[in-house]
């Protein structure tokens, strides 16, 4: 039996009910919900709304990014820029540009019947990025409602007292509980019938996608690095032979005497600037809800007292 397009189950009859569908509701938050009555003890449907879903994700952070001084320095057997010549490497893995005679060369030193030491290519110097760095542990709980309708079938009845053939009878709902009628889906455009006034729209389904996502870093913005890489001829940075200035993406090569000896290096910051970057992580998704229908009842949704 169909009015205004919500599907009627149930009609009051003086302070009793005749029903059709044998079912009352119970409307309000989850964590107040009633279990059904012992007039109608059987659970049918259950819809949910409003969904309260809070969750904890580890707090994200970034380390600061660094300017770092070139690890490769090599000894080319040719001229600049010496690609494809004999080499030999200089360079100290970790240098923070303090003087050091780590691998020195010797003066005169051949490569293949040619002096090793004729040019000297320095590495660019380097943005090292910024590390992810995560706080604190996930907690991600059962979603809460805000809205709960849960239907209770009503226990088998006499049909004493009803005028219409079919219908049986049973005592008012109980406190707590409400009698609606209800159609699939949401319409605000289908008005709720006089006799039952209150709109409520349900789910009957729902997708927890709630997750946290890893906590990363982007590259670094703003980095401005450039160093002064010296060579030296003895072995504690006292008789200088060449220099260069080299930054991110800029390496260089100079020309040296050719077999001269190499004994030490230093470097200086000229600038030394790396930059920030934005970190990313934490909440995604949320809960989705699904299959809406609507409930139209009596009374309003149950307010627990304060």
């Amino acid at each position: 039996k169909q009015k205004t397009a919500y599907e009627i189950g149930v009609r009051l009859v003086g302070s009793e009910m005749c029903i059709r569908d044998r079912s009352m509701w119970w409307l309000g938050p989850s964590k107040d919900a009633l279990p059904c009555p012992d007039v109608a003890p059987l659970v049918g449907s259950e819809g949910f709304a409003a969904p309260i879903a809070p969750y904890t994700c580890p707090s994200c952070s970034c380390t600061p990014a660094v300017c770092a001084l070139p690890e490769e320095i090599h000894v080319a057997a040719a001229t600049c820029p010496g690609d494809g010549a004999p080499s030999l490497a200089w360079g100290s893995p970790a240098w923070g540009g303090m003087c050091t005679a780590d691998g020195a060369i010797p003066p005169g030193q051949m490569c293949g019947g040619v002096p090793c030491a004729q040019s000297l290519k320095i590495g660019a110097a380097s943005v090292e990025p910024c590390q992810a760095v995560e706080e604190g542990a996930e907690s991600i709980a059962d979603p809460a409602w805000g809205l709960m309708a849960r239907e209770c079938m009503i226990g088998p009845f006499t049909g004493e007292g009803c005028a219409t053939p079919g219908e049986v009878c049973a005592p008012a709902p109980p406190v707590g509980f409400t009698l609606c009628v209800h159609r699939p889906g949401d319409n605000p455009d289908v008005p709720c019938p006089e006799s039952y006034p209150y709109r409520s729209v349900v789910y009957a389904g729902a997708h927890d996608d709630r997750s946290c996502a890893p906590c990363s870093c982007g590259d670094p913005q703003g980095a401005a690095c450039s160093a002064y890489v010296q060579a030296y001829a003895d072995g504690a940075c006292g008789v200088p032979l060449v220099a260069a200035t080299v930054a991110p993406g800029d390496p260089a090569c100079v020309d040296l005497p050719a077999g001269v000896g190499l004994g030490s290096k230093a470097a200086t910051w000229m600038e030394q600037t790396p930059g920030s970057c934005t970190q990313s992580g934490g909440p995604v998704g949320g809960v989705v809800l699904s299959e809406p229908y609507t409930l139209c009842c009596e009374t309003e949704p149950y307010e627990p007292p304060e």
